[in-house]
């Protein structure tokens, strides 16, 4: 009679993995025994190949897929559905792992349990029902590793308290049932004919990947050497793993653009599988600063304090450009251990001593965040600060080898670029990257940039959009070339601020200026949005080239004039003239009642008793006639040069006719507001929420939690406030209950922690 073993053995030579896998889950169900769990393990991972992570439009359609493949019983897809585990808030997690109390015994759930008691997405103690349920799965699994793996764990992410329970639940796990008596179990064992079988099947899955895995090994010890890599992606092609397209074509558009449809394929498959291939990655990088280049992992994002995951994993060998983030010291000698690094960013004045006792590191790319440490504005540098930009100056020790610098920075004060550009870290460098520093501050400097300097970015967050202009020098070391990209925040590509570039191409030597190019980065431009930038151009007669959205042709019949142009004040304030009298015609149209419309369209903008007369008009209650007037009042713009008292005015004019607009969706105040809220931000809604909470309806709080988990963490911080005031006033068990479920995986985590708080404090 031909055994489970020997079915899977023969299986695993005709290269049938799905076949393999159920015949050793087999196996391990009629004998635990550790050898068998690691072949279900290793044939668990070539039957998983090219299968998709679970894709849903939200978490709870991904739930209901993932209970569907349980159901369907392809023990190729457990996999997946246990990473997914990772992704879910509190209550979807213990829903799926009670579904998994239906899988027979299997190795592979222990294994998942143990990664996620590990390293858990859900530390409070109000996971402590999702935690007993896993147990519970445990111990129906009745795997005779569970309980010395148990043992092992260490559960100091839990308080106190719960880590008791936790042990305590563990030490249930393996207690026998009741009702029977308490005896020593056997060690599962094998015998001859199935030992045998088990080194046949490790020969035969091991022939499977087995040139896969020599390949990977010599892509790591040459991670810039891509005739490897071109290799490896014709094996996986061979094996049906879609990762071979996915390299293949990074390869064949690392030295050109893409075309449509391979940007496209790359996308899809990044899609599809991108979370597979960052394995146990996944919840640890930032998505926003992940890059896969030529088939691996190239770029990330990660606190200081996990690095040494990103360390420990298999990515480690291929990694180009790491981004440190947050606060958390880390350990500088990890960075000796990502041999392919090129470049590392996000380094904070706090770690440089410890660098310096690390160093020398061979980067050639390197990047200082010293924004924390310098103040913001025009406030002046201190001695301290001073001292500190001499020690950044000195890390050229440290990173002897380094060619391109990158600062982030942002004040006024000159010395910061003066000191910076005449450091001993700049010295020699190809390529300086500023961020937080305006145009004009380096171009009245740059007779100190070094010769070496071939290209300079300066790029800066002007509110709407963000501006970066890459300048390069010429064979005769002039710096005749610019790129200035514009990446705006908002849909419409205007709104004022391309004048900014105007006022830079002004401010230029006519004999500098070669060539300009705009991006607008998908953006639609508005009408009449780029003519500022066509007027500064025509004053540079040297310009030859002029590249905008839409305008391939932007200098075509042009000709150079010498007329001086107005000043950034002027053109500011004649557009401000504009803007108001515009709004007053608007609010002559108004429903308003006559002597309250020609009151309104009489106002002084930049006056503060009259501004201060205006907002005394508005309603206290609501009333829909002040719909379109008390948008047009917050849609008035301060004067940019602004008399005595108008700031202070003007705001409360803005603050006053939020408020209106929002009471005239009654009984719905807050959905009413909510393309609005989205226009003004976060911060200035706050502003108005602070003094009227109705503006978040009774039946509202659901929507406006799901608004307050889209803000990014800045945002949510300024309003975190105020969501707590607001929570506490509508204040019950159920409401609270389900805060702290939605908000566990918040990126601000504090409202979690909070509902969590009034939860235990409530009993």
């Amino acid at each position: 009679m031909t055994t489970p073993l020997e079915t899977g053995l023969s299986a695993a030579r005709k290269k049938d993995h799905g076949a393999t896998l159920a015949a050793l889950l087999t196996a391990f169900r009629a004998n635990r025994h550790p050898r068998v769990a690691a072949l279900v393990a290793q044939a668990s991972e070539l039957a998983e190949k090219g299968r998709p992570a679970i894709a849903g439009k939200n978490l709870d359609h991904k739930l209901t897929a993932a209970i569907a493949l349980l159901e369907a019983g392809d023990p190729a897809d457990l996999p997946r559905v246990l990473r997914l585990l990772r992704e879910l808030r509190l209550a979807q997690a213990k829903t799926l792992v009670e579904h998994l109390a239906a899988v027979k015994s299997d190795p592979r759930v222990l294994d998942a349990a143990l990664a996620l008691l590990r390293d858990p997405p859900l530390v409070s103690s109000t996971a402590m029902p999702l935690w007993r349920a896993l147990l519970n799965v445990l111990e129906a699994q009745d795997d005779p590793r569970t309980v010395p793996a148990l043992s092992a764990l260490d559960f100091s992410w839990l308080s106190e308290w719960g880590a008791e329970q936790f042990r305590g639940a563990c030490a249930r796990v393996g207690r026998p049932k009741k009702g029977k008596a308490e005896a020593a179990r056997p060690e599962p064992t094998l015998g001859a004919d199935d030992e045998a079988a088990c080194a046949a099947l490790e020969e035969a899955l091991g022939h499977t990947t087995g040139d896969g895995t020599s390949l990977l090994a010599a892509i790591r010890a040459a991670p810039y050497d891509d005739a490897a890599r071109a290799v490896w992606a014709d094996w996986l092609e061979e094996q049906g793993d879609p990762r071979g397209r996915f390299v293949a074509v990074q390869l064949a558009t690392a030295t050109r653009a893409p075309t449509d449809e391979e940007r496209k394929a790359m996308r899809d498959l990044l899609a599809a599988h991108g979370e597979a291939w960052l394995s146990d990655l996944v919840g640890v990088v930032r998505p926003e600063y992940t890059r896969f280049a030529r088939g691996f992992l190239a770029e990330v994002g990660i606190g200081g304090d996990q690095l040494h995951r990103l360390v420990e994993s298999e990515h480690a060998a291929t990694l180009e450009t790491l981004w440190l983030h947050g606060h958390d010291a880390f350990d500088p000698a990890l960075l000796h251990r990502l041999p392919a690094l090129r470049f590392v960013g996000g380094i904070e004045p706090a770690w440089f001593a410890d660098l310096d006792r690390h160093g020398p590191f061979p980067f050639p790319g390197l990047g200082l965040d010293l924004y924390g440490a310098l103040p913001y504005g025009d406030e002046p540098l201190s001695t301290a600060q001073h001292a500190m930009l001499a020690e950044a100056g000195a890390l050229r020790s440290t990173f002897p080898a380094v060619e391109r610098v990158a600062i982030s920075a942002f004040s006024r004060d000159p010395a910061l670029l003066e000191g910076l550009l005449a450091s001993p870290l700049v010295a020699g460098v190809r390529e300086l990257r500023l961020s937080g520093s305006r145009v004009k501050s380096w171009l009245d400097r740059r007779h100190l940039l070094p010769d070496s300097v071939q290209e300079l970015e300066v790029s800066f967050d002007f509110g709407f959009h963000d501006w970066t202009h890459r300048f390069f020098r010429d064979a005769e070391g002039r710096f005749s070339r610019l790129v200035a990209t514009l990446r705006p925040k908002r849909s419409d590509f205007g709104g004022g601020k391309l004048e900014e570039l105007a006022e830079v191409l002004d401010g230029l030597p006519t004999d500098l200026l070669v060539e300009i190019e705009v991006h607008a980065d998908g953006t639609r431009v508005t009408k009449g949005a780029l003519d500022p930038i066509v007027e500064a151009a025509r004053r540079h007669p040297g310009l030859r080239k002029l590249s905008l959205p839409g305008r391939p042709d932007a200098l075509a019949g042009a000709t150079a004039t010498a007329k001086a142009p107005p000043t950034r004040a002027e053109k500011a304030a004649v557009a401000w003239t504009a803007a108001t009298t515009a709004i007053a015609g608007k609010l002559a149209g108004t429903r308003l009642p006559d002597g309250v419309r020609a009151a309104l369209a009489a106002t002084n903008w930049n006056d503060a008793p009259s501004l201060d007369a205006a907002r005394a008009l508005l309603p206290t209650k609501a009333d829909p006639a002040w719909v379109e007037a008390a948008l047009l009042l917050v849609s008035v713009p301060l004067h940019p040069e602004p008399a005595e008292g108008v700031r202070t005015a003007h705001d409360a004019l803005q603050r006053a006719a939020i408020a209106a607009y929002g009471r005239a969706q009654l009984p719905q105040p807050f959905t009413g507001l909510r393309p609005f809220v989205d226009a003004v931000g976060a911060y200035s809604f706050d502003q108005v929420l602070q003094g009227d909470h109705a503006l978040v309806g009774p039946d509202e709080l659901g929507s406006f939690l799901d608004w307050f988990e889209t803000l990014g963490v800045s945002d949510a911080n300024r309003i975190y406030y105020t969501v707590k005031d607001i929570l506490r006033e509508r204040r019950s068990t159920a409401v609270v209950a389900d805060v702290a479920d939605r908000m566990a995986n918040h990126k601000l985590n504090r409202v979690h922690k909070w509902a969590y708080g009034v939860l235990v404090k409530d009993g």
